[in-house]
């Protein structure tokens, strides 16, 4: 789910507006703009409305989620959510820094007052990583391309 920002012009826009609401709720973000001045963000709802609103815990969880699962596709990156927002806020205060080897998860597994959960977001991260890597080297293409052919 990382946030690369897809520009396009506004005559680009227009033409292509129902492709565009398609990617954005997918997951992906995109920008519309002027000039190469990019003027209008659009985000999915899910999960990004939760920066609008006024709980500290959606935004937390949020940004959270989004540093430890910045590759996660919609299903996986919407349970992680969902899960940290029902954290109280000093649960969510210690998983920050986020954990970015080994040795910082071990770490964090042991100190905070919920393990079950570091391992969850654990499992999560190496999911995702394995869909960003399947992906890079074309197989999850392959394996769609192949189910298309299956006839039902």
């Amino acid at each position: 789910m990382t946030a690369q920002l897809e520009f396009h012009g506004i005559a680009d826009a227009r033409e292509k507006l129902s492709e565009i609401i398609d990617a954005v709720s997918r997951g992906q973000v995109h920008t519309l703009g002027r000039r190469k001045q990019r003027m209008v963000l659009m985000l999915p709802l899910e999960p990004y409305g939760r920066l609008f609103s006024a709980n500290l815990q959606s935004k937390l969880a949020l940004i959270i989620a989004t540093q430890l699962l910045s590759e996660a596709p919609p299903h996986i990156m919407l349970p992680a959510i969902r899960e940290l927002e029902s954290l109280p806020i000093d649960q969510l205060v210690a998983l920050i820094p986020t954990p970015t080897d080994d040795r910082s998860w071990a770490t964090l597994q042991r100190s905070h007052s919920d393990p079950g959960l570091v391992k969850r977001l654990r499992k999560r991260q190496e999911l995702c990583r394995a869909l960003v890597e399947a992906q890079t080297s074309g197989i999850i293409d392959a394996a769609e391309h192949g189910t298309s052919s299956i006839e039902l």
